[in-house]
């Protein structure tokens, strides 16, 4: 088998020295001695990410830069925004993205190459995700506790359960869940399953935030006996519950026949 060697980034900080990857090929049952490793200055990849909205440095983000066989990360950006990578010259590289918890992932896929002792600079602009947040009350106009809510389609969970108070808060990647260059609409669907109550809210289409005041109603039950071709009753077969909306489906529960 052959394995690639490398030198491998330090999570805190610009590394003085890398080098080139070496081919090691491995034998069951040996071990492969004297792999050598020349360290070299090389060169450094320079990613600056700013926030889409605000222009401020993004503190704490990370990018994955890949070679054909390696991927490389480096420190996460400092308090300027900058992320700062030093890599082997004569290789291909392929910035793909950059990462920060609470923004959209940015999908960058800009190829590039590095000579020693030089720096390449690139700029990436990260979108925050769309907030979602409000609060949810039942048909008396009292604070529901402990319900559910989701974005549909695709868009996921936003809580598993609502506070007390009946607010909820979080935020969603509206970008993953529409296909590029499709204008999708979503809806929030809020449900408190033990007391039968449901609401469905528009919402748009994702690139705003949300604050929305939700008043649940008595929710549809759907009743029904799934039987075999002779009629007989067929336990813990699965049903689906689907909904449409603006063009797109999907399911919003599933259960199993007694």
């Amino acid at each position: 088998d052959k394995y690639y060697v490398y030198v491998e980034s330090p999570k805190s900080g610009l590394a003085e020295w890398t080098a080139k990857p070496v081919i090691v090929t491995t034998e069951a049952g040996k071990t492969s001695r004297h792999v050598t490793l020349e360290l070299i200055r090389g060169g450094i990849a320079e990613i600056e990410i700013t926030d889409g909205k605000s222009g401020e440095p993004v503190e704490g983000a990370t990018a994955s830069i890949y070679d054909y066989r390696i991927h490389f990360s480096g420190a996460p950006s400092g308090k300027d925004g900058i992320i700062r990578i030093r890599l082997a010259p004569g290789e291909k590289y392929d910035l793909r993205s950059v990462y920060k918890h609470g923004y959209v992932t940015g999908r960058v896929r800009t190829a590039f190459t590095i000579a020693e002792g030089e720096t390449n600079s690139f700029k990436v602009s990260l979108t925050p995700l769309t907030k979602v947040k409000g609060v949810v009350l039942d048909e008396s106009g009292k604070p529901v506790e402990v319900a559910k809510l989701w974005i549909f389609p695709r868009g996921g969970w936003i809580t598993q359960s609502t506070t007390r108070d009946g607010k909820f808060e979080g935020t969603w990647d509206y970008t993953a869940a529409s296909p590029s260059g499709v204008n999708m609409r979503f809806v929030l669907i809020a449900q408190h399953r033990q007391r039968d109550l449901a609401q469905v809210a528009e919402i748009g289409d994702g690139t705003k935030g949300v604050n929305a005041t939700i008043a649940l109603q008595e929710a549809y039950t759907v009743k029904g006996r799934v039987v075999d071709p002779d009629g007989k009753p067929v336990s813990d077969a699965r049903i689906l519950l689907y909904m449409w909306y603006a063009g797109s489906g999907g399911s919003i529960q599933d259960i199993l026949s007694d």
